[in-house]
């Protein structure tokens, strides 16, 4: 097995790659948000205020975890650095990591949850057990950081292990609920479509993917596993990675929504024009009349018909939004 003082070394670097990506996707983000103001086309503030506030906490674990490192090595050895971070790191800056880990993983839960309500058209019912797991998972976050600021021994204490299995189980609970209410309202307006836009089975499952932050729940889960069976090296590698990962999936859904390539509160996209991010067949383009020359749109095959109201593309148009036809046989959007 790696030594402890390894593991830091690799979690930072992976932690520092996934910050590389969602630093780029987090000005993406930005980019559209203030693009939506400028066109008076509007974007929430509690979206902008939730962003910013993930990039402060993101960004300042990033520097705690850097410093800690720098600090566990400017001892002479590999093993006075292993015992650097097991016998105790700085007080003050294991307990601050943890508390940025504690409230970027709150905050991210409540975005889940508060997107939840809107994607059910804003019902209550939907969202009281999740609230409940939300609240305990706070409650059992500010106890594992008020045990952690009293010892300085591992992180894997007997005392400790229920705290900290709790946090996880409730965070896990709340996120995997709201993961899987988005993901069946998406699949459902997905489905109320299916007659005007068409897609890959592949598409869309990354929409579903996207959209409900399934990829946040798998880190959950791996988080937890590798925390149960004391797998401290594993765990730290993925735990340092989870606050980037988290403001990745937030600064995705934060894009789609200010592409209008989100799902509404009646579970349908914004702009059918544009129903997935990764789409590779789009929308039809819009009847025309009647002409002699009709083509229907259908399994990506052009069927020739006579007679009937155009329902494909006109292809002697110079109109810029009808589309054309790909090698493959599919109408790509041009």
């Amino acid at each position: 097995m790696i030594s402890f003082a390894l593991s830091e070394i690799i979690a930072l670097v992976v932690e520092a790659l996934a910050y590389g990506m969602y630093l780029i996707l987090f000005f993406a983000s930005l980019s559209v948000a203030f693009s939506r103001r400028k066109a008076k086309r509007g974007f929430g503030n509690k979206f902008l205020a939730t962003a910013l506030l993930l990039f402060v906490l993101i960004t300042w674990h990033l520097a705690i975890d850097s410093a800690m490192l720098f600090l566990a090595y400017s001892n002479e050895t590999t093993a006075e650095a292993d015992l650097y971070y097991i016998n105790g790191t700085p007080g003050t800056l294991n307990v601050m990591k943890t508390a940025l880990y504690v409230a970027t993983t709150l905050v991210s839960d409540a975005f889940m949850l508060y997107r939840c309500f809107v994607v059910w058209n804003y019902s209550i019912p939907i969202i009281v057990f999740p609230t409940l797991c939300l609240l305990a998972g706070i409650g059992t976050g500010i106890t594992g950081l008020i045990g952690l600021s009293h010892t300085t021994t591992s992180f894997f204490i007997k005392d400790q292990l229920n705290v900290v299995s709790a946090f996880f189980g409730m965070t896990m609970a709340t996120n995997g609920i709201a993961t899987a209410l988005i993901a069946i309202r998406v699949w459902r307006g997905q489905r109320q479509i299916s007659g005007i836009a068409t897609g890959s089975s592949l598409s869309n499952l990354l929409v579903i993917i996207l959209e409900s932050g399934a990829i946040y729940s798998a880190m959950l889960i791996l988080v937890l596993a590798l925390f149960l069976s004391k797998n401290t090296p594993g765990y730290n590698v993925v735990v340092d990675a989870t606050s980037s990962i988290i403001g990745i999936v937030f600064s995705l859904i934060i894009v789609r929504i200010g592409l209008n390539l989100s799902v509404k509160s009646d579970g349908r996209p914004e702009d059918n024009h544009s129903t997935l991010l990764l789409n590779t067949s789009f929308t039809m383009a819009p009847r025309r009349p009647p002409t002699d020359r009709a083509f229907e749109l259908k399994l990506g095959t052009n069927v020739a018909s006579t007679g009937a109201s155009t329902v494909g593309p006109d292809f002697d148009s110079k109109d810029p939004e009808v589309m054309s036809s790909s090698g493959n046989g599919e109408y790509l959007a041009r």
